[in-house]
């Protein structure tokens, strides 16, 4: 199973616990810092690196933000499948773009959409206004 690294990165990110000291400017920093840092880890050019990285990162960080690091590390072998699927697709000649595998987002995007205008309709009083609603959404998120 693949864990979204978008999806991580949120959750590492409400885990984050700003030094209560710091300044709005300087909360900022840190939080663009660390998040930084984390998503470095699935840029990595391979699941070897972005394991070295994972450890460094984890290392540094353990300390100050024991909660962040724990939901890094909640399924985390999960959030590498990318680098898995991408070196079966190469096996087939296929070559699929990382930035496609690490997240469903577009997917989840697309979806959201697609609740939005059938939540806020209620009910279409045709077959053919449901088809244009569906058809729209279709051709925009193609």
């Amino acid at each position: 199973m693949q864990r979204c690294v978008f999806h991580k990165l949120r959750n590492i990110a409400h885990a984050l616990r700003i030094p209560a000291e710091l300044d709005r400017q300087a909360a900022h920093a840190y939080r663009t810092d660390f998040m930084r840092s984390a998503a470095r880890i699935w840029q990595a050019p391979d699941e070897a690196e972005a394991r070295r990285l994972y450890a460094s990162f984890c290392q540094i960080w353990q300390i100050r933000q024991a909660k962040a690091i724990r939901t890094l590390a909640r399924d985390f072998e999960d959030t590498l499948m990318f680098y898995v699927v991408q070196e079966q697709a190469a096996l087939r000649g296929e070559l699929w773009p990382v930035r496609l595998l690490r997240t469903t987002r577009s997917l989840e995007r697309t979806f959201r959409e697609f609740r939005r205008r059938f939540r806020n309709a209620v009910l279409f009083h045709s077959t053919t206004g449901l088809q244009a609603v569906t058809a729209h959404l279709a051709d925009r998120f193609s």
